[in-house]
């Protein structure tokens, strides 16, 4: 007698499996990819330049800079999306890192230097990201490409720093040039340029 063979269900099955894991996979590796790779600096540090216009010389405090950065935050629009930065003995940045459908908290402590051109480099003391350990360089790409940031704040993952343009960023009517930053004295002082 003749028997007829049907089709092994668990053949197919397997293979079905096998199938959508290896696609999962490659759509996992081309989303981590995205998420992980440094797309070109958009972003050029000019050279020092004489600025134009009506020069006011400023002196203030942490506090008051603090106050500042938060008007300056909500008036960029980034007053609702969890971006922080904030001054105490070290420049501080709280945020949240959007990974795989995983919101990660991410605090960052920053060492403030100004540039030969007035603006501030902040270059990475510590930062803490969850509960997870990552190389910093990683945390900063992340950081670049799933956090919205203000303009005049830009990133360097493989210098592990953000770069402050407030000579150019801020405003077109008023240019902050900073002479000194020292954070630790509760002394800072800029000049703001009107024009």
């Amino acid at each position: 007698m003749y028997k007829r063979r049907g089709v092994n269900k668990w053949k197919w099955a397997f293979f079905t499996l096998l199938s959508s894991i290896l696609l999962i996979i490659i759509v996992c590796s081309f989303i981590f990819y995205r998420l992980l790779t440094v797309e070109g600096e958009s972003f050029i540090i000019s050279d020092e330049r004489e600025l134009e216009g009506a020069e006011f010389q400023i002196s203030t405090t942490v506090d008051d800079v603090n106050v500042w950065l938060q008007q300056q935050l909500e008036k960029d629009g980034h007053s609702n999306n969890n971006f922080h930065l904030y001054l105490e003995e070290y420049v501080h940045i709280r945020t949240e890192i959007n990974a795989f459908g995983v919101t990660i908290p991410l605090q960052m402590e920053f060492d403030p230097h100004i540039t030969n051109n007035g603006n501030l480099e902040l270059v990475e003391r510590s930062f803490m990201i969850g509960n997870y350990t990552l190389p910093a360089e990683t945390v900063f790409v992340l950081l670049r490409n799933t956090v919205d940031l203000p303009e005049w704040i830009y990133i360097y993952p493989e210098e592990r720093k953000f770069y402050l343009d407030l000579v150019n960023g801020i405003s077109e009517d008023v240019q902050i040039k900073i002479d000194t930053f020292n954070l630790q004295d509760n002394n800072i002082k800029m000049r703001l340029f009107l024009s």
